[in-house]
């Protein structure tokens, strides 16, 4: 390893960034000497942070950022400059006018007449 010595406990995370462990140096080159280590986060001046495995078969991968951000769906709004456009909205907020707008209410109604033979 061509980084700085490495010195105390380095946290060592899965793919989908739970942590996994807390390993020493030496034990962090011989994960990186055996392939494990996708990825070893290191500060400015060098020092190791973290480390980040490879995914392994069976496991979950990493959580999407839209996970966090809630349930959106997709709306088309009508543009002063001419044609329509998709955009991306959030459910039960306010649109351009001011008024709530009742996403789930419209995204329900258009999946109960896709169910109905």
């Amino acid at each position: 390893m061509s980084l700085k010595t490495i010195t105390g406990s380095i946290p060592v995370y899965r793919a989908d960034h739970s942590l996994y462990a807390h390993v020493s140096g030496e034990r962090l080159e011989r994960l990186q000497s055996v392939g494990l280590v996708a990825r070893v986060v290191c500060s400015r001046n060098g020092d190791i942070k973290r480390a980040i495995l490879h995914g392994q078969p069976g496991e979950p991968g990493p959580t999407p950022a839209g996970a966090y951000l809630g349930t959106r769906y997709v709306v088309k709004e009508r543009l002063d400059s001419g044609p329509q456009c998709w955009r991306f909205k959030a459910v039960d907020r306010r649109d351009e006018d001011g008024s709530v707008f009742d996403g789930r209410a419209v995204f329900l109604q258009v999946v109960q007449e896709c169910l109905v033979p």
